[in-house]
């Protein structure tokens, strides 16, 4: 079972962070297709659909929101549908859905598995895909570029579907940290938003690793020489001429070899040199006060020319850098404003 508690209804005291709140009915399509484009602004493009007869109820919390968004949910009688058209070329994500109390269902096409409290179904962005809540159910959904991933040493591909014998004590801790993130309300400052991001994405990473204990122990040797490639790319990133000759060079192996690791992997040399560098350029951008010009900041990560830079940043994080820094900005300069409150229990009908 999960070690937090269901999400409330209600946002923590003095909290000013952004959520969305609505009662909606089958038959109202304007309330239901103006709450759609709402939560398709806010946290990923969807069709929202009323389930049953009833009115339908939802809230949702947003705890992160960067290029990794943490929300917490609580809704009955819904669906949150992703049809083709939705994913965008730039929509290269998965979403993490940690079930915290009730029931609802996740899959991608038409296969959907029942999620209950302490379990998880990970959905690929890019692929039509369905969340129901048939009764009533909470939820946390995190979604995170898939390069986060490769960083961390996963195939997101081979991550995706429900996921079997995770880790308790990692899936524990990182309860515990989104609880931590939930009381923290608009304390938790602009400054340590991008530490979030990667406190949550290091959680989720080792979450999902013991899906794939299996084949690490039957390779352990190419997840060592994976780990040492991860190493000296992190380290050696911003010279532009780095190489996989260079980098196979200091393993011992040939060009080959490394290529071969990576696609393993299921990503390649220069995706993941790349992937390097706008993580890197993200965390410039990130830091209060900096007033880098982008073109100076794609140079110092190792990009040799910023159209190149500026294609990379906004497939590998879904914005552009000049987007990524106005958002840094917003969040330094406080909390949103926050919205009336409204009650989430649908009226009873008369």
């Amino acid at each position: 079972m999960s070690s937090f508690p269901h999400p409330a209804v209600a946002a923590p005291a003095g909290s000013a962070r952004p959520h969305l709140q609505a009662v909606l009915a089958r038959g109202d399509r304007a309330s239901v297709q103006r709450f759609s484009r709402r939560f398709s602004e806010t946290i990923l493009p969807v069709d929202v659909e009323p389930l049953g007869g009833g009115p339908t109820a939802i809230r949702v919390d947003v705890l992160v929101s960067g290029s990794v968004l943490v929300a917490a949910y609580e809704a009955s009688a819904l669906g949150m549908s992703r049809a083709s058209w939705h994913a965008a070329e730039a929509d290269d994500a998965v979403t993490f859905n940690l079930g915290t109390g009730g029931v609802f269902t996740a899959g991608e096409g038409a296969g959907a598995v029942p999620v209950r409290a302490g379990e998880v179904a990970v959905l690929r962005t890019g692929r039509p895909s369905r969340i129901a809540v048939p009764g009533r159910a909470s939820f946390i959904g995190i979604k995170l570029p898939k390069a986060e991933l490769v960083l961390r040493g996963l195939d997101p591909d081979r991550c995706a579907g429900p996921l079997r014998g995770a880790d308790r004590a990692c899936l524990a801790l990182l309860g515990s940290y989104l609880d931590h993130l939930r009381s923290a309300g608009p304390a938790l400052s602009a400054a340590l938003g991008p530490l979030a991001e990667r406190h949550v994405a290091d959680l989720v990473a080792a979450v999902l690793r013991p899906d794939l204990a299996a084949e690490t122990e039957r390779a352990g040797v190419k997840a060592a020489r994976r780990r040492r490639i991860h190493i000296i790319l992190q380290s050696r990133h911003a010279d532009p001429d780095l190489g996989i000759e260079a980098v196979a060079a200091d393993l011992g192996l040939s060009p080959r070899s490394v290529q071969a690791l990576l696609e393993d992997q299921g990503t390649s040399f220069s995706d993941l040199l790349r992937a390097v560098r706008v993580r890197a350029a993200a965390d410039i951008l990130d830091r209060p006060g900096a007033d880098d010009r982008v073109a100076d900041v794609a140079f110092r990560v190792g990009f040799k020319d910023l159209s190149t830079f500026n294609r990379a940043f906004r497939r590998i994080l879904g914005a552009t850098p000049r987007d990524h820094r106005a958002a840094a900005l917003a969040r330094a300069a406080g909390p949103w404003p926050e919205e009336a409150p409204r009650p989430l229990e649908a009226p009873e009908r008369t």
